[in-house]
This record gives structure tokens, sequence and C-alpha cells, in this order.
């Protein structure tokens, strides 16, 4: 096998709930740490990058219309939010299925949990409740889920990330809902993505497929606030 053997494949991420997204899709590109995330162009949807390329530590944006690029930082949410208690978790594996010829085994993750949320002099409490369903094939490598599994509540995105590392293989289908209720009554708002990966082939990725361009120069994004990146 070549030394620059890696993995392509396609991702499309349809959202239920989401005010500003419905469809986000693209192609990815790995070799052992590193990975490029090309998305589809989508005119609808402004966005501040095109092409995320990471080596494993650090993620870099590129913008091809502006020519620039900027490194990803990790930010706090909009709001100061705080625990309120501790996280319930509940964790199963739910039998096998196919996905396109390919056995995968079903896991389950459930988080709940309370907090509280800064709202200019007040702090309001909320429940927040998270579910997610993976598909994973064993007999395939595993691909960089981070970006395709993202809530935006700190705390259910960090026991996604402890589910995830204990996964062998491949992520072929991911169904994640998450929901947050305010104290007090009101409607709960929920969101719903359910990703699906696909055309998945093993193939040479040279190590320039991660790199910045060498003519475009680093620049804070236009759109949203510097050092920030709307999910996509």
């Amino acid at each position: 096998m070549s030394v620059d053997a890696g993995v392509v494949y396609r991702f499309t991420t349809k959202y239920t709930g989401d005010p500003i997204l419905k469809v986000s899709s693209g192609t990815v590109s790995v070799s052992g740490r590193s990975y490029r995330l090309v998305l589809d162009p989508d005119p609808s949807n402004p966005r501040a990058w095109d092409i995320a390329v990471s080596d494993g530590t650090e993620t870099r944006l590129i913008n091809l219309s502006n020519k620039t690029w900027y490194r990803e930082r990790s930010y706090p949410p909009g709001r100061e939010t705080k625990l309120r208690g501790k996280v319930n978790t509940t964790q199963r594996t739910e039998g096998t299925e196919k996905i396109d010829g390919t056995n995968a085994t079903k896991h389950f993750l459930r988080v709940e949990y309370k907090q509280t949320e800064d709202f200019g002099p007040n702090r309001v409490g909320s429940k927040i409740g998270v579910t997610l369903l993976v598909r994973m094939a064993a007999d395939l490598p595993p691909i960089p889920w981070q970006r395709h599994l993202t809530t935006r509540f700190r705390e259910a995105d960090d026991e996604i990330a402890r589910f995830m590392a204990t996964m062998e293989g491949m992520l072929l289908r991911a169904e994640l809902a998450y929901t947050q209720t305010y104290d007090g009554g009101g409607r709960p708002s929920t969101i719903l993505a359910v990703t699906t990966f696909t055309d998945i082939a093993i193939e040479d990725v040279p190590p320039s497929r991660f790199e910045v361009p060498k003519n475009f120069r680093e620049q804070e994004p236009v759109i949203g606030v510097p050092g920030v990146t709307t999910r996509q």
C-alpha cells in the first residue's frame, strides 16, 4: 500500500429545526491524522470558509473567493453557561444493520443535564437533552467525525467526544438530536441533524492536499466574529 494511502468520502447532513441550515454537504480526504473537507457550493448560505484543512493539531479554514485563510479556535458559547448538578448519560449497543452493503453496529448515547445561562443581568435555567445514534463499520478506517457531531452545548459535546473515543472503525451514519427547554415553560427548541457518508474509497491522498495555497493570505473571517466559525 502506498505511503500516501488514505480514504475519500462524501457526506450530507440534513437539518430539521435549524433556523439557518437546511443541508450541508461536501467531500473529505483523510490520511492519518490529516484531513481536508471541501464544502459543496451553496449560494443560499453565506459562509466564512469553503475548505477546512487539518494536520490533527491545528485546523485552517480557507475562503476561496477572498483567497484568504485563518486558524480555527475553540470558543465559548454565545452566552456564559454554568452546569447545574451532574450530567446523566445512557449508552448501549443496538445490534447491527447493513448500510450500502457494509455491516455496521448501532451505538446509542443519551445525555441530559441542567444549566443556567446569562441573559444580560439575569440568569435563566434550562434543561439540555441530546440523543445520538451512530452506525460504525469496524472493518473500515476511522474518519474525523468531530465536525459532523456538534451541538454547541459544551457539556453535551464533551460527552459525545468521550463516547466516540470508544468507537472502532468508520462512522457511516449519524442521527443527532438536541433539545433545550427553558425553565418556566415555553416551547422546547429541537434540532435534528442526520448525516450520511457515501462514495467511500481507499486511495492515495498526497500531503499537498492538506496545504493552504501559497498565494492565499492569512485574514480573520469577514462573516461572523473573528476566529469564530458558524457550523457548516
